[in-house]
Order: C-alpha cells, then structure tokens, then sequence
C-alpha cells in the first residue's frame, strides 16, 4: 500500500536539510513546492534534500526538484539530493538530470558537501 509523502525541513547548523518520505505523487506538487521554496528563502549555507526514505516519485516530483535547483542556484544557495532510493536514482539517470543535479548517494559524501557549504555543488 502506498505510503503518503512528507516534507520536514530540519536545521542542521546553518545548512537546512529537507527530507522527504514515503510516495511523491502529483497530488503532493504543492506541498513540496511550499516546502522546497521556503528553504530557498530561509538561505541556508547549503540545502540539502534527503530523499533516501521516498519510496516512489512522480515526473512532477522531478520537476519540483530541477525547478527548487534552479530557484536555489538563482539566490546563491548550493544545492544538492542524497539518496539510495531507486524510485529517484533511476528516473535521474534515465533522464541524464544526474549531470545538471548535485547527487550524493553516501551519507558520508552528503555529510562533506554540508560541511564543505556545498563548494562542490553544480
């Protein structure tokens, strides 16, 4: 049975993380939206969105996330994806948006690039 997805925003020092669990269907559009837009204007050091606990997102899961990219690299806030989860990973890829997306699927690699304020975002 699906699982309704959830945003938290979660202060980690100056950085913000964003985590999102469970399915990210259409009907979850403008919550993310709100969410990912909030973030942005909070100006956090570095955002990061831990999406290792999505079990499944939609195209317009993929499109919030280019476009939060997008609106945080506009305001100078570095910006990057943990994951391990296949549901966001494959769609990425299959998609070529793993080029233009700062993607980090080790914890350890996410816990350097908050560190690092993002110096090595795209």
């Amino acid at each position: 049975m699906p699982r309704e997805g959830s945003e938290e925003a979660v202060w980690h020092g100056d950085a913000l993380i964003v985590v999102l669990r469970g399915d990210f269907d259409a009907t979850r559009k403008a919550s993310l939206r709100a969410c990912l837009a909030a973030a942005i204007a909070a100006r956090p050091r570095a955002l990061l969105v831990d999406a290792t606990t999505m079990t499944f997102g939609s195209a317009s899961t993929l499109w919030e996330l280019l476009t939060a990219h997008a609106d945080a690299r506009r305001d100078g806030v570095p910006f990057a994806i943990h994951t391990t989860a296949y549901a966001i990973l494959r769609p990425l890829r299959t998609l070529g948006l793993n080029a233009s997306l700062a993607v980090h699927r080790r914890p350890s690699d996410a816990r350097r690039w908050i560190q690092d304020a993002g110096v090595h975002s795209k």
